[in-house]
C-alpha cells in the first residue's frame, strides 16, 4: 500500500503495528541507521467511497538509541498514551505532550499489557 509524504530520507522497516481508532496505523520502524534510529511512525488511513486508497504520514516519534532494533510490539490507549515492547521484560510508557516526548521508564510491569 502506498504511503504518501513519508520522508524519503528516512527508512521504513515495519515491525509491530497497531490499529488506533480505525483511522490511524501505528507502526514501529527499525529505520537502523544512525539518521533514522528506532522510531513509531503514525499514518492516517485515507478512504474513498469506504475503501482504503493510500495510507498518509502524520509524523514519527524518534525512540531513544538504546532501543534500536529492540522495540517489538506497540499498543495505543490514546493518542497521547503509546506503550511498546522491547526484548526485555521491561515495558516503556511514552507521553506525548505536544511536540515535546517524555518518556517514562516503568520496571516491574506484566509481560502483559491490559488496556
Amino acid at each position: 500500500m502506498e504511503i504518501k509524504n513519508f520522508p524519503e530520507k528516512l527508512n521504513f522497516f515495519p515491525h509491530g503495528m497497531e490499529l488506533y481508532k480505525n483511522k490511524y496505523i501505528y507502526v514501529i520502524n527499525h529505520a537502523l541507521n544512525s539518521i533514522d534510529g528506532e522510531r513509531i511512525e503514525i499514518l492516517e488511513i485515507i478512504k474513498e467511497k469506504n475503501i482504503i486508497t493510500h495510507l498518509n504520514y502524520i509524523k514519527s516519534i524518534k525512540l531513544p538509541e538504546k532501543f534500536l532494533s529492540g522495540t517489538n510490539g506497540l499498543a495505543v490507549a490514546s493518542e497521547e498514551d503509546i506503550f511498546f515492547s522491547t526484548s526485555s521484560i521491561m515495558r516503556h510508557r511514552i507521553k506525548l505532550i505536544s511536540s515535546i516526548k517524555l518518556f517514562l521508564f516503568c520496571q516491574n510491569i506484566p509481560n502483559t499489557i491490559s488496556i
